[in-house]
């Protein structure tokens, strides 16, 4: 039982360093990076995904379903991948946090935008 104890609290741990370390200093600036990377997660993927509805025929529930999936925050493999290849981690991660919290802002607009569309 100890061992699971453990992992959890690794976990923890690491949530809270990382909060704390964006807290403290101002690691995210808005940028033309993160504008691309906001830009490309929540208009341009789902566009995309839109567009190409029309030409491949799918059912108006799976396209649906597809253009939400496309709008998804950026996934945690990014920031695994940027560290093992020594990239800029740190970006990968603020992405991460940022983009998440940005989908429970966006998610409901998109939502009705496809009700309408």
């Amino acid at each position: 039982m100890r061992r699971k104890e453990d992992f959890f609290k690794s976990f923890k741990e690491l949530d809270n360093a990382h909060l704390e370390r964006l807290c403290k200093r101002s690691s995210f600036k808005f940028d033309r990076d993160s504008l691309l990377v906001f830009s490309g997660r929540f208009l341009i993927t789902p566009f995309i995904t839109w567009s190409l509805s029309h030409f491949i025929p799918v059912p108006k529930l799976m396209r649906d379903v597809f253009i939400i999936m496309s709008a998804m925050p950026v996934m945690i493999n990014s920031a695994i991948i940027s560290r093992v290849y020594n990239n800029d981690y740190e970006f990968a991660t603020a992405m991460i946090t940022y983009s998440t919290v940005l989908s429970v802002v966006i998610m409901p607009f998109l939502m009705v935008l496809i009700k309408i569309i």
